[in-house]
């Protein structure tokens, strides 16, 4: 005959104590794999920048310091952060990190390359959800579109209205059949530029 536990008291402790031990698994392999997910992308990172820096081929560059800026420098841009690297003959590369939500379907993030002359040296899309084979072709594994950026001096365009696509009586080439993705990258690479030349006194330092 099978007994019955006469203290329902301890059978619920030990419930309670299954549950508890469940959830304190699952909560630390969510920590684990966060984690191990996080390092990854900062290590995408890290070799999203370093490929924009102006470094010779032996060179590696290294990380100065971060700067989290998470600032709204217009209604459409903001700068998370700021990079300062260095290559191994101490010249200084600046990278910002910056997100545009005026992309045709939600935010675009990108890092933008300026070098100590404030000339760009080159521009990285993120993440981003635009239409593939069409928005996405801002991407440099897709077209050359955003080379047009490359060794680019901040200083010949000094107001937002030159940083315009042709359409829009600009300088920069737009990309057939998907206006509002190059309009949104030309927008946040201007306004970040310009954001930059206007207090990089600061952020030089």
């Amino acid at each position: 005959m099978q007994q019955v536990d006469a203290n329902p008291h301890r059978s619920g402790a030990f419930l309670c104590l299954g549950v508890a031990m469940a959830v304190l698994l699952t909560g630390l392999i969510y920590a684990l794999t966060l984690n191990k997910r996080e390092q990854t992308q900062q290590k995408q990172l890290t070799n999203q920048i370093e490929k924009l820096l102006p470094t010779q081929a032996s060179d590696t560059p290294a990380l100065i310091n971060t700067m989290p800026i998470e600032q709204s420098i217009s209604p459409a841009v903001k700068v998370n952060t700021l990079y300062q690297y260095a290559d191994a003959k101490a010249n200084p590369g600046i990278v910002l990190q910056v997100t545009s939500n005026q992309g045709y379907s939600g935010d675009i993030t990108m890092l933008i390359a300026i070098n100590e002359d404030d000339t760009i040296n080159g521009v990285s899309i993120g993440m981003h959800k635009e239409t593939p084979g069409l928005g996405d072709r801002i991407e440099a594994q897709h077209t050359d579109w955003l080379f047009q950026f490359n060794d680019l001096s901040i200083n010949t365009l000094p107001t937002i209205a030159s940083w315009r696509v042709k359409k829009d009586g600009g300088k920069f080439d737009q990309i057939t059949g998907a206006t509002v993705t190059p309009r949104a990258v030309v927008n946040a690479v201007g306004t970040s530029a310009l954001w930059y030349i206007a207090n990089r006194a600061t952020l030089r330092q």
